[in-house]
């Protein structure tokens, strides 16, 4: 692992904390056997080795498709905060145009 030459330098120049570093590896690791087990898997069901590599990739798209989708909306897609003002952007060619609301909050 060539990565562990990284782990030897931050080890040399200063003191890095081992829990996230080797966490990491960790993850690594079984998302890498996970890999492995729906490749065994859809190789099981089928005698074709096409089919079989075929299938591993579709699972493991879709799967991680909608895993990463939904883990990348809930750090994204978070309301505004309290007290935001709301403002009307309208984008053209070459412009931006911005309304603000009046001191009623309200678009005239």
């Amino acid at each position: 692992m060539p990565t562990l030459l990284y782990v030897i330098l931050l080890r040399i120049y200063s003191k890095p904390d081992y829990g996230p570093i080797f966490s990491g590896y960790l993850g690594i690791l079984l998302v890498g056997a996970l890999f492995i087990a729906i490749g065994l898997f859809c190789s099981s069901l089928t005698k074709s080795q096409i089919v079989a590599a075929v299938s591993t990739t579709a699972i493991l798209f879709v799967g991680l498709g909608l895993f990463g989708e939904r883990a990348w909306a809930s750090l994204h897609f978070t309301g505004a905060s309290p007290g935001a003002i709301q403002v009307e952007v309208t984008g053209q060619q070459f412009a931006w145009n911005f309304r603000y609301p009046g001191s009623d909050q309200q678009f005239s």
